[in-house]
């Protein structure tokens, strides 16, 4: 009887280690995407006011390292980004605004690629 009791005890224990190293797994994953997605917008937002592709480009591997435990537990609703380029909310949720200034236009027109 005591061996059942003890050999279900462990059963039970390695589920929930099991478990919770799975859930780890899984935000560390989700957190990856939402970071992803988070540099999608800032990049969009960057390109449209004409930043450059080659010194721009090697900065997103350390915002991504730098940002990317600020994006850990993230659920919809609980972070907004908001600034004078756009708004983020989320995961494919995000909206960029066209360069508001006649500087930022002509800036964006300088740095537009070939065959667009």
């Amino acid at each position: 009887m005591v061996d059942k009791v003890i050999f279900t005890t462990g059963i039970v224990f390695w589920c929930f280690v099991l478990y919770c190293v799975m859930r780890l797994v899984a935000e560390a994953i989700w957190a990856s995407i939402v970071t992803t997605s988070w540099l999608r917008f800032l990049w969009r937002a960057a390109r449209l006011r004409g930043a450059n592709l080659y010194p721009t480009i090697l900065k997103f591997p350390a915002l991504f390292l730098n940002n990317w435990p600020t994006f850990f537990g993230f659920r919809k609703g609980n972070l907004l980004h908001r600034e004078s380029n756009g708004v983020w909310k989320g995961v494919g949720d995000w909206t960029v605004h066209p360069p508001s200034s006649p500087f930022e236009a002509n800036q964006s027109l300088l740095h537009r690629p070939r065959g667009s």
